[in-house]
């Protein structure tokens, strides 16, 4: 298994990105973890069938010694060998939010205001791109919905709306905000006990989470109404400058928690029995049933590897590159600002001479 990226790429133990105090405490928890087998890992083969795949990275964006590959038959990128669900349970309870959001849960604030925001452009986006939806009267039901922020503006529209997550925490925040926030513990497996189906089902940054997320999808298309939508965000492989930013590098995509790194091939390509109507580079995306599909656009099963392959090659380039001007640039100033300093010490040094040797003379 030959890997395709640079030095940069392979376990150091440093993050690839700027933490704070507490982020590096957690990290270091997890990495313990990890290396002495608390957190174990095990090997998983691609949703495609497929094990024939390439070594991308042997570290994730925090530090972690953590391998990433593309699988040659599709294209898709994923964590391999991955945690197992048991240690996975327990980082989603444990560690997790201290991780990713660096800062304290008195932000849950702010959070769940931001979340609002990101509600009212998903709903812009289906009224925009699906022709006819309707919101008031309709069932809205979010996988991973956090605090219930994103429901919000739905609910405001007259809609019925439920959300499932697994962080309590957030879940009462979230009710104790929005007293009508039907909001449950739980996740997509909650699904096989319920007997309703649903207008819209939201899944905003989720699907990546997921370790079987064929099995999420089965169970999404049962409880969707025929002419029913599903709304979709995932971090885009080809979005990585918008979404991840410090390192400029694709490895600020790499974390823990991210299982697969969907283009918008291989997104497609999971969501079998869904047809897409509407998807862009970053990825947000609106499925509906295929027998719905008509007016969908067409995006036939494809292997998405080389694709995958030149954009990563093409984008470290790039990413060198920049830093290389980058860091010429800044050695050009230093060396500027260091002959300016240089000059004046001379000149002063020049003009204290010539002043104590006009003194002594006199």
């Amino acid at each position: 298994m030959k890997r395709i990226i640079s030095d940069l790429f392979e376990y150091s133990g440093q993050s690839h990105i700027p933490l704070n105090s507490k982020q590096l405490t957690v990290r270091d928890e997890v990495k313990n973890k990890i290396i002495n087998g608390l957190y174990k890992q095990e090997e998983r083969g691609c949703l495609c069938g497929s094990k024939d795949c390439v070594l991308i990275a042997k570290t994730d964006r925090y530090g972690l010694p953590l391998d990433t590959v593309i699988c040659i038959e599709c294209g898709l990128i994923r964590t391999n060998p991955k945690l197992t669900e048991a240690a996975y349970k327990d980082f989603y309870c444990l560690e997790y939010r201290d991780l990713y959001m660096g800062k304290e849960y008195g932000s849950i604030k702010n959070y769940f205001d931001d979340m609002v925001l990101r509600g009212q452009e998903i709903l812009n986006i289906l009224l925009k791109k699906r022709v006819g939806i309707k919101i008031e009267g309709s069932d809205i039901l979010e996988i991973g919905c956090s605090a219930g922020g994103i429901l919000v503006p739905f609910l405001e529209s007259g809609a019925r709306v439920k959300g499932y997550d697994y962080d309590q925490r957030y879940l009462d925040y979230g009710k104790q905000r929005v007293l009508d926030l039907d909001l449950c513990y739980g996740g997509v497996e909650n699904l096989k006990e319920e007997n309703r189906q649903y207008d819209i089902i939201i899944l905003n940054h989720v699907l990546e989470h997921l370790a079987n997320p064929l099995e999420a999808v089965q169970l999404i298309k049962e409880k969707l109404k025929e002419d029913g939508v599903l709304y979709v965000a995932v971090p885009g492989l080809t979005n990585l400058e918008y979404f991840f930013s410090p390192t400029k590098s694709f490895l600020g995509g790499l974390h823990i928690a991210h299982l697969f790194c969907f283009s918008p091939q291989t997104l497609v390509n999971t969501l079998e029995g869904f047809s897409p109507v509407f998807i862009d580079s970053k990825i947000c995306a609106i499925f509906c049933h295929d027998a719905k599909g008509q007016i969908s656009l067409r995006f036939p099963k494809k292997n998405g590897y080389k694709e995958a392959i030149n954009f990563i090659n093409q984008y470290e380039y790039n990413h060198i590159y920049r830093f290389g001007l980058f860091l010429a640039f800044r050695i050009i100033i230093y060396k500027r600002d260091l002959l300016r300093r240089i000059y004046r010490i001379k000149r002063l040094v020049s003009s204290k001479s010539i002043t104590h040797i006009f003194s002594r003379n006199n």
